[in-house]
């Protein structure tokens, strides 16, 4: 689909939340080269067999707090190429209650954690 836009600036962000519940595989990006994924959205949750809409306003938790391989993925994209941007994205009715600076240092954090699996060179 990126190809046939013909647009050079096309990309594809991936939301691990969405990546997983829509039953993505790594094999499925075989051939996309890393530099068509425009970021990685770091988050985490629970594999939905009923209410997908519901459970995506919802249930998007930081990257750990769930029960997707979010190790798993961001190894896969980086043995791809693949090596950021990467932006986190929850949504979870919990977090809108906390003070800003608390949610973003715990943002922050987890993010920090689930990226320490990649190699540094």
């Amino acid at each position: 689909m990126l190809e046939a836009s013909g647009a050079p600036n096309a990309g594809l962000m991936i939301d691990i939340w969405h990546f997983y519940n829509s039953r993505s595989t790594l094999a499925d990006l075989t051939g996309l080269p890393p530099d068509r994924i425009t970021a990685v959205q770091l988050n985490d949750g629970r594999i939905v067999h009923d209410d997908f809409l519901a459970e995506a306003r919802r249930g998007r938790l930081l990257p750990g707090d769930g029960e997707l391989d979010v190790t798993g993925l961001l190894l896969g994209l980086h043995e791809r190429g693949f090596r950021g941007p990467y932006c986190v994205e929850v949504n979870y009715p919990g977090y809108r209650d906390l003070p800003v600076d608390e949610m973003a240092t715990q943002a922050f954090m987890k993010a920090s954690a689930a990226l320490e699996v990649l190699p540094t060179h």
